[in-house]
Parts: C-alpha cells; sequence; structure tokens
C-alpha cells in the first residue's frame, strides 16, 4: 500500500528535545514506577528470555489470561535452552486455551533460531530480532528496550491510542495512517529517552508506561477513560478540549463468516476417545455428498491454518449455517467414515465460538466405536486423564468434554423399566380333610347324586 506524506499535525512544542517531552518521559516512567502491576515477567533486572516469552503471549490477549500461562511455561521450560529442544507439542499443550497458537510455533521457532544463530543469546539489534520466527516490529521493539534498554519505540493499539489523545490527533481517520504517525511519534519519543538516559534505563520504564497507561487508565470506547487519575492529564491536549472518548476514531466493522462445524466425540469399549492431529487444510475431514447436500452450504471453511498442528476429536467443518437434521446427518456419515457406528449418534450440545475472523457453531455428537481405528501418526485413541499430554484448542476441548460428559451419561442411565408381571394371586388355604364321620359323609354325597 502506498502512503502519501502525513502532514505536521504534531505541535511545534513536541519536538524531541523539548520540554514538553522532557517532562512527558519523566512523569510517565515516574507513575510506572509507582503504578505497575507486579507481573510474573517484570523481574528485576528484565530477563530477556522472558521479556520474549510474554510479549508472544500478550500478542491480542488479556494480561489476566497470560499471567498463568505464562508461568507454567517457564516453570517446565526455564531456559531458552529447554525450550528450544522441547517437542514442539509438549509447547503446544502447554499453550492449551490461549489461542492463535501459530504464536506458540513461533516462539519455539525463534527459540531454536536463537540457539542455531546467536549462540544461545537474545540479539540486541532490531533487524536481529526482526529476522526471528513471529517477531515483528512491536515485538522486537518492546524486547530491545525493555529487556536490553536500546532506544526502540513501541506501538501497539494501548500505546497507539495513549499517543493520539496525548496529541489531540482527531484529523487522522484511517487505520494506515494512525498507524504511520504513531510509529513516527513513537521513535520521536525514543530518541528523547536516549538523549535524556543512555544508560538505557529510562526507555525501559518509559515504554511500559506507555502500554501499562493504556490498559489501565487511557482505556479505549465504549469504557470511559479514567483522565481524573491520569499521571499526563496536565499534557494532554484531547483531554484539554474534552474529545478524548472520540479518539481515536472507531474501526469500520467487518461482516463476520459464520461457520458450521461438526464434531462427533467417538468412544470405545476401552473408554477411549478418538482424536486427530488438525491439518494444514483445517477440519479433520472433508465433507461428501451427504454431508454436504444436507447443509446450508457446499463451500469449505475458510479454516486453512487455524489450529494447526493441534488435536481435536473427528471434525467437518463448512462455510455458513447447518440446520439441526443437517448436522446430524454429517455426523452420521463422519462416524461411519471413522468406524464408528452411525446407529449410536446422538447430539451432545451445541456452542458458539467467536475467533479473530470467524464466528463458530459447533454441533457436538457423541458416539461408540463399531470397529477399531488404525492409530498413526495424525490419529490416536485416548484415555481422558490422559488428555493433558496434547494440544488442544479452547473450542476442541470443550466440544470433547461435552461429548464425553454426555457418553457419561447414556453410559450410566438407568435401563427402561420393563412391564411389571402381574402379581399372582396367593392360594387359598386349604381345609383339612376330615377322617370322622366317614358314614354320615358317604350319606350326604349320596344325597347329593340322587
Amino acid at each position: 500500500m502506498t502512503l502519501h506524506p502525513i502532514p505536521n499535525l504534531i505541535p511545534t512544542t513536541t519536538e524531541p528535545t523539548s520540554a514538553r517531552d522532557r517532562a512527558i518521559i519523566t512523569e510517565l516512567a515516574a507513575w510506572f514506577d509507582r503504578a505497575a502491576r507486579p507481573l510474573p515477567w517484570r523481574s528485576t533486572p528484565r530477563n530477556p528470555y522472558h521479556a520474549l516469552v510474554a510479549e508472544a503471549m500478550l500478542q491480542q490477549t488479556q494480561v489476566s489470561r497470560v499471567v498463568t500461562y505464562f508461568t507454567r511455561l517457564i516453570a517446565r521450560f526455564p531456559t531458552l535452552d529447554a525450550l528450544a529442544a522441547a517437542p514442539e507439542q509438549d509447547v503446544l499443550a502447554l499453550w492449551s486455551g490461549l489461542g492463535y497458537y501459530r504464536r506458540a510455533r513461533s516462539l519455539h521457532a525463534a527459540a531454536q533460531a536463537i540457539i542455531k544463530h546467536h549462540a544461545g543469546v537474545i540479539p540486541t539489534n532490531l533487524a536481529a530480532l526482526q529476522a526471528l520466527p513471529g517477531v515483528g516490529r512491536y515485538t522486537a521493539g518492546a524486547i530491545a528496550s525493555i529487556a536490553l534498554g536500546q532506544p526502540a519505540p513501541i506501538v501497539d493499539g494501548n500505546v497507539a491510542r495513549v499517543l493520539l489523545r496525548l496529541e489531540g490527533q482527531d484529523q487522522l481517520t484511517t487505520q494506515p495512517r494512525i498507524h504511520q504517525w504513531a510509529w513516527l511519534r513513537a521513535q520521536a519519543l525514543a530518541h528523547a529517552c536516549a538523549a535524556a538516559d543512555p544508560a538505557g534505563t529510562l526507555i525501559a520504564r518509559f515504554n511500559e508506561g506507555l502500554m501499562e497507561l493504556g490498559a489501565t487508565i487511557c482505556l479505549p470506547a465504549p469504557a470511559q477513560p479514567h483522565c481524573l487519575v491520569c499521571p499526563l492529564r496536565e499534557r494532554c491536549l484531547a483531554q484539554a478540549r474534552g474529545v478524548q472518548a472520540q479518539i481515536p476514531p472507531p474501526k469500520p466493522s467487518k461482516k463476520t463468516p459464520h461457520v458450521a462445524a461438526v464434531v462427533v466425540v467417538i468412544c470405545d469399549t476401552q473408554g477411549r476417545v478418538l482424536l486427530e492431529q488438525r491439518s494444514q487444510a483445517g477440519s479433520t475431514a472433508t465433507a461428501t455428498s451427504t454431508a454436504t447436500t444436507t447443509s446450508t452450504s457446499t463451500t469449505p471453511a475458510p479454516t486453512t491454518g487455524m489450529w494447526v498442528g493441534l488435536w481435536q476429536c473427528p471434525t467437518l467443518e463448512t462455510l455458513g449455517r447447518l440446520t439441526k437434521a443437517a448436522a446430524l446427518a454429517s455426523a452420521k456419515e463422519l462416524t461411519q467414515m471413522r468406524s464408528g457406528e452411525p446407529a449410536s449418534v446422538r447430539p451432545a450440545g451445541d456452542f458458539e465460538h467467536q475467533t479473530t475472523h470467524l464466528a463458530f457453531r459447533f454441533h457436538v455428537f457423541a458416539a461408540q466405536a463399531a470397529a477399531c481405528v488404525r492409530k498413526g501418526a495424525s490419529r490416536r485413541w485416548m484415555m481422558s486423564v490422559d488428555l493433558h499430554e496434547l494440544g488442544l484448542s479452547s473450542a476442541a476441548s470443550r466440544a470433547l468434554q461435552m461429548g464425553l460428559a454426555s457418553a457419561a451419561v447414556r453410559q450410566h442411565a438407568p435401563a427402561k423399566p420393563t412391564q411389571p408381571a402381574k402379581p399372582t394371586q396367593p392360594a387359598k388355604p386349604t381345609t383339612p380333610k376330615q377322617t370322622v364321620n366317614n358314614s354320615a359323609s358317604s350319606s350326604t354325597s349320596r344325597r347329593n347324586k340322587l
């Protein structure tokens, strides 16, 4: 995309050597020293390996969710060497539930690249950092400035919002222009940090302060920013004009495609469940005539590359929505394709799952295995207690648990009561035969016969 030159929309008082810039930097750094959240990757001094892991996890993910996963991964792989030597499946298993699994594979590949090309030492050069798998301009700047003291700028959504409001920038209305302006402004402030503190401690505190301010104080719409407690409220041009809630402009909304995912949880007589590894193509099964003619769409779902390498129950995905009848027909066909018993297929439940670009509707079914399906490199029978050994997406895990719960209910359901047999009438007590007066008895009998 070709970008036209951006007019000078930064006030003349914000030149890199201005007193205003120096005040912004020192005040924000001092506020960060007081108000920084005690996060596990904020050790003193900063650990570059921890910074690499944290920044990979924090991409498009809330801090509150990352804390648990970061702690667990560092406990398992305490050093860069340990992470690089681990099998990718072990890394994916620890990442299960955090989403955006390409980050896990890239982090693992980056660790291996650092071992191979940088003698196990995370490079300090921005270009070398950006050459690592999964490390973009922001991540490279965050690692270089926060962990290594380099005067590198950073811009993510939080930082861009802080800078735009700080300078009262309401004239930039397109994302490319906002993006370009924010990086120029962040670069100027990074240079000012380096001029004020060549040792590199100020840039680390300032950049983390920018991220912290955007995450906790300078909140995005529809939330209201907490301007009364902002350490930069006296410097903020948007707050002075009362337009902070309108900056930045809202992004244009996009229509999210719907994807129907039919999942069959197949269990065998030993209580094991069939799992398959997701390929680059997407779902672990392809639609055939029965599945597609009963669905509302014959177009395969645009899920190529999603959840690659993770494990899930046999799954069929199509673009659009499915009726209950169509989902059941697809489930029976998928069960038969995996040597299951189609007659045993029963609905286990439905749920919705939203990703960045797709809206999923999962139709989950439970079924019984009719024959042994050979396990292989991409297919396994697993006991439920061993599922933690494999990497599963949060959606696949939810579908699996839903199917297992349904199968357990069916297995332990009481048998249908049979029609109770009619109770037998108790036998009438017999009167003991009399042994006297036989002659009279004989006489009476003869009289009755006459």
